[in-house]
């Protein structure tokens, strides 16, 4: 079975975010590309909507000029995205690396306009492909997941599976979502976050943000490189 990444998506929620002028909205946009610039060097994209849209509205889309990085920017979170071609080389920890440096530079710019982050979310999408021998991936998932008799001829598996852990002083959530259909590939999403329920509390530093994502990125390796001993 062979594994590649197909994309790491990272979720900074926000809070205390707030744009109050046009002004203010460009003055930020000049900031953001400026702080990050050496990451998401492509021409930044201001969208026209007005300052009191609902804050999951994006405001600014940050991109790489190669295509590898991109970063939707609103009041209520961010989301940064690596996406990795088949051509890469790098191996699955030089990618969780990059990420992490990627994320850690807007966490800071965040910081550094005194805007709290109060959750984070790591999500990785990676292909499984079967060999020959190993056959279609229902059938993979079903002799490797399902008991006896049950769900008799899929056409298509999709699994869900939580469970609890924690990162530092962090209730976290353990997500895995599988899929296959009648080909020889398995997709497999993981989604490493920091429970809903603390977010009124939570004021993440530094310090809190490298246990998080630590253990996020272990976690991540943990489930695709023992998959399906889950």
């Amino acid at each position: 079975m062979e594994s590649k990444i197909r994309q790491i998506q990272t979720a900074i929620f926000t809070k205390n975010f707030n744009i109050s002028s046009d002004l203010e909205r460009a003055g930020l946009l000049t900031d953001i590309y400026e702080y990050t610039k050496s990451i998401f060097n492509g021409a930044p994209t201001q969208l026209p909507i007005p300052n009191d849209a609902p804050p999951e509205f994006p405001r600014f889309i940050l991109n790489s000029v190669d295509g590898k990085f991109s970063c939707n920017i609103s009041l209520s979170r961010v989301d940064i995205f690596y996406n990795i071609s088949n051509e890469t080389t790098d191996s699955f920890e030089q990618l969780f690396e990059t990420q992490k440096s990627n994320i850690q530079n807007i966490f800071n710019f965040l910081l550094s306009k005194n805007v709290i982050v109060n959750r984070i979310g790591f999500i990785t999408a990676v292909e499984k492909k079967l060999a020959p021998e190993e056959g279609k991936g229902i059938n993979y998932l079903r002799n490797s997941f399902v008991k006896d008799d049950k769900f008799a001829n899929p056409k298509e598996l999709l699994f869900n599976y939580n469970r609890a852990g924690r990162a530092g002083d962090f209730e976290m959530n353990n997500l895995i979502t599988i899929n296959a259909k009648e080909d020889s590939n398995i997709i497999l999403q993981t989604d490493i976050n920091t429970v809903a329920e603390g977010v009124n509390e939570n004021n993440f530093n530094l310090v809190n943000f490298n246990e998080i994502v630590d253990y996020t990125i272990r976690e991540t390796q943990v489930f695709v490189n023992n998959f399906p001993n889950i």
